[in-house]
């Protein structure tokens, strides 16, 4: 659907592994042009590591417990 009436698609937390076929679906056309591809990652900026790791841990909890 993005590539039919967006200018891009925004993945979250794609897994890199399957990126190569995500894009596969993409025709040459569109990533040639304006077509632009990005991944959301979930990103902790802290100087306390361990509340960065802790905040990670939390935020990610949910995505590593779905069936995929």
């Amino acid at each position: 659907m993005a590539v039919e009436v967006g200018d891009g698609a925004v993945r979250a937390n794609a897994s890199r592994s399957r990126m190569a076929h995500s894009l596969s679906l993409v025709g040459d056309d569109q990533l040639a042009g304006r077509f632009q591809v990005g991944n959301m990652i979930p990103t902790v900026i802290d100087d306390d590591l361990d509340a960065a790791r802790a905040r990670n841990r939390k935020t990610l909890r949910g995505y590593v417990a779905l069936p995929n």
